[in-house]
């Protein structure tokens, strides 16, 4: 993997995060990252007298703008676990402060220029221009947002949504295939009746699930905020039963999202955790990367099983680094198979390993893939083989139980 980034005369080290689990050919920056830091450090240098008093950063997946631009004192927003640890890491690596990192439903605090790195999600983008909104109209002051990516991310849908949230909206010509946009957010021209009230509001999206009679909530970066994931949907209709254990029981929803899985366990196994409840302590985790997922389960498990929330703990994680070894029952997973616009099976299997050290001796992983993806492999080689317990023309769900010592 390229580590040696070339920038403004400086050999600085970026490394994609989690470290050594990616395609080599893959790297921490992009050109997109390049022409923004390029643009901003000509027309917000130290000397000029349009540099603001701060920067916020928007989804810096490894922290290429943030160490691009760190003599503009950024202040990082971002909704990753990972992608908080990776700009960390990478500013030690390069003897540089870390910035503030907030998360993703975060009020903004005052600020003349907003850096937005673009993702496919226009959902999300809205969000954070609502977000820039409300930060102009409470200082009343004005915004200037550049925002940067791929040219195949600057559609025509991007720029409507910078046209509806934002003025003076522009676009760059293109640059080793990246562009940027060019915005400015007026406080005269915001209705109050568009602004987001603060961390504390309801997630926006919902998805429906009858046969369950069940509504989940989701927050804008939340993968199927408005559908039932069929994946998931899969595994549910082969949810396990309540595991048993002379010692406290503790399942994990793996990767959670808006909480399908867990909710969807607690729902069907209600009776049998209440009754077990009154002999023995019951856990379920919901665990993901994405500050929104894990307000989301939070939100669905209040919403759809009130009387079991205090059993439940919600952790933003990078898989499964802050769970104890040998401490899971059960483990339910639908991983993901792509990080930002890279597709890639790494995430799957470093959710495989930190199951196989999380399950106790006995334990059981539950897995739902695409059918076509090359699972099987990392099964065997963690638990020593699998058994398939369903499968349809998309999926596949997998069970693995580790062995015992």
């Amino acid at each position: 993997m390229n580590t040696e980034w070339q920038l403004a005369g400086q050999t600085l080290q970026l490394f994609r995060f989690p470290p050594n689990q990616h395609d080599k050919s893959l790297q921490a920056w992009d050109s997109a990252d390049e022409y923004a830091i390029e643009y901003i450090s000509e027309n917000y240098a130290d000397d000029s007298t349009n540099r603001p008093v701060d920067v916020i950063i928007c989804n810096d997946a490894f922290g290429a703008l943030t160490i691009g631009l760190h003599g503009l004192s950024p202040i990082c927003v971002t909704d990753s676990f990972i992608a908080h640890q990776a700009i960390d890491h990478n500013c030690t690596q390069n003897n540089l402060t870390a910035p503030l990192i907030l998360n993703s439903l975060a009020v903004l605090p005052k600020s003349q220029l907003v850096v937005i790195k673009l993702s496919k999600n226009l959902d999300y983008l809205k969000w954070q221009l609502s977000q820039v909104q409300a930060m102009a109209s409470a200082h009343q002051i004005e915004v200037n947002i550049v925002a940067t990516g791929k040219t195949t991310l600057v559609t025509s849908s991007v720029m409507k949504t910078f046209e509806s949230c934002c003025q003076n909206v522009s676009s760059s010509l293109a640059k080793k295939k990246s562009r940027l946009i060019f915005a400015t957010v007026l406080p005269e021209h915001i209705s109050s009746s568009t602004l987001n009230k603060d961390e504390t509001q309801l997630p926006p999206y919902q998805a429906k699930c009858p046969e369950l009679s069940l509504t989940l909530s989701a927050h804008a970066n939340v993968f199927c905020k408005d559908q039932i994931d069929i994946g998931g949907r899969f595994l549910v209709e082969h949810m396990p039963e309540l595991p048993s254990s002379t010692e406290s029981i503790n399942i994990i929803d793996l990767g959670c999202g808006n909480g399908l899985l867990g909710v969807s366990f607690l729902r069907q196994n209600q009776k049998q955790i209440l009754k077990s409840l009154e002999s023995q302590q019951v856990n379920v985790t919901f665990c993901d990367e994405s500050f929104m997922a894990i307000k989301s389960a939070q939100y669905n498990v209040k919403a759809n099983t009130p009387e079991l929330i205090d059993i439940c703990q919600f952790v933003q994680d990078d898989c499964l680094t802050q769970q104890k070894p040998e401490s899971a029952d059960l483990i339910l997973c639908n991983p993901p198979f792509h990080q930002q616009q890279a597709v890639t099976t790494h995430i799957a299997e470093q959710m495989i390993q930190h199951a196989k050290e999380t399950l106790k001796p006995g334990a059981e992983l539950y897995l739902v893939a695409n059918r076509h993806l090359p699972y099987q492999g990392m099964l065997k080689k963690q638990f020593g083989g699998f058994r398939v317990i369903a499968n349809n023309n998309k999926f596949t769900l997998y069970h693995c139980i580790k062995r015992k010592t």
